[in-house]
């Protein structure tokens, strides 16, 4: 299920291998185009082949796919994320919102943890590779193509347990180049960056919505407000609030 974005939206291209075929979804989005193999693109493309879905970026020769072997491997580093929700088995299914889904790397963990999630992810090929992933996992993940701020404020549910908050803020600093993934999310998103001043408001909206909020932050980043509590690892924090 998807939300659309307002009419308008740049049509983005999309290659495939001849004889493959498309998911309706898919090619309702964007513009396909039968080729041999994966061309050099001047701006981001989606790519289908018996592998499944793919993204084609300027400047990389090799389509990007997210792992879920990689992703099975992670999952053990991924505690404080969950214990900072308070995600667990043992106590009945918490419904977490993860207001900025990206590939739905953290929707995924929280899931396999236990936990019904809701991501929202507003750029179109970010959304399609991450419905691609997402639907690679027996878990309860629902993915929606809408910004996690607009759906907060325009749908009226019963609180969350948990908002989970994610945001892409231009970096600081000229530090060490993050992980692949991060790294052609933030090149997709680059228009679309989060205005870091509205942070307040966002943290704001989501605690009267729900029981608690956890908000990720690069660990040397200013706190937002007053958390309750937070979990630190080498290099990202998760700032709980209630």
């Amino acid at each position: 299920m998807s939300l659309s974005p307002p009419s308008g939206t740049h049509k983005h291209r999309l290659y495939c291998t001849p004889g493959i075929a498309i998911d309706k979804a898919l090619a309702g989005l964007t513009a396909v185009e039968a080729v041999a193999t994966p061309p050099i693109v001047d701006e981001p493309c989606l790519w289908v082949d018996q592998r499944g879905v793919a993204l084609l970026t300027p400047g990389r020769s090799k389509p990007f796919r997210l792992n879920p072997d990689k992703f099975r491997q992670r999952l053990s580093a991924s505690t404080d994320l969950v214990r900072a929700c308070g995600v667990s088995r043992r106590a009945r299914q918490m419904r977490v919102l993860d207001a900025f889904g990206g590939f739905c790397i953290d929707a995924l963990t929280l899931a396999e943890a236990g936990a019904s999630v809701v991501a929202c992810e507003q750029h179109v090929l970010v959304h399609a590779l991450a419905q691609a992933f997402v639907s690679q996992f027996r878990t309860d993940v629902t993915l929606y193509r809408a910004d996690g701020v607009s759906y907060l404020q325009s749908r009226v549910e019963p609180a969350w347990d948990v908002i989970y908050l994610d945001p892409m803020f231009s970096p600081r600093s000229k530090a060490a180049l993050p992980g692949l993934p991060a790294q052609i999310l933030r090149e997709l998103n680059a228009n679309l960056m989060q205005p870091e001043h509205e942070a307040l408001d966002w943290l704001q909206l989501a605690l009267d919505r729900a029981d608690k909020v956890v908000f990720k932050r690069p660990l040397k980043d200013p706190v937002i407000g007053k958390p309750n509590h937070q979990f630190k690892g080498r290099s990202v924090r998760f700032d709980v609030y209630r």
